[in-house]
């Protein structure tokens, strides 16, 4: 394979990755907005005004924080981690 073609193949195989990356990540982030939607829904009922939500507030950053790793240059494992939206809070929506 002569060094064109080679670049060639390398670059249809990063684009496709870029696709399959960034339909992980709008899954992800559906998940994550479901999630949200769940916990205060359940926050908001009297008969649970005592549970202690920030295990699950702490666990949904970390997916969020991730998950704007996944589709970037450099994903998980490649560089130092990254951060997501700065403003993000578990009670935010993300568009």
């Amino acid at each position: 394979m002569d060094t064109d073609a080679a670049i060639a193949a390398q670059e249809e195989t990063n684009a496709g990755q870029q696709k399959i990356n960034g339909q992980l990540c709008y899954v992800d982030r559906l998940l994550i907005e479901t999630i949200k939607s769940l916990k205060l829904a359940i926050a908001n009922s009297p008969q649970f005004n005592r549970v202690n939500f920030e295990e699950v507030d702490r666990k949904l950053r970390y997916v969020y924080d991730r998950n704007s790793q996944v589709a970037s240059v450099k994903p998980p494992g490649c560089e130092p981690p990254y951060f997501g939206d700065p403003n993000w809070t578990p009670n935010s929506t993300t568009s």
